[in-house]
């Protein structure tokens, strides 16, 4: 699948498309098609470091705190309606 890999704090540049392996789904998951992924505030606020205080992450990281898709499956855990 691809993602957008967050490497460093330096905003936009720090960004970059790549591959990683498709996700394992578990008893509690759902596993999501994304159709779209906005980059919001959050994201790069979170991509300059200017929530690091309220919000500590380790690089590299997976950005995309929205996103909208289709649902492909559901742990055997959650309510699949």
């Amino acid at each position: 699948m691809k993602v957008i890999m967050q490497n460093d704090f330096s905003g936009i540049a720090g960004l970059a498309v790549t591959t990683m392996a498709d996700p394992k789904a578990s008893v509690l998951s759902v596993i999501v098609r994304n159709q779209f992924i906005p980059v919001l505030p959050y994201d790069w606020l979170t991509g300059e470091g200017a929530l690091k205080a309220i919000r500590p992450v380790k690089l590299p990281m997976v950005i995309g705190y929205g996103f909208g898709g289709i649902v492909e499956q559901v742990g055997r855990l959650r309510d699949a309606q």
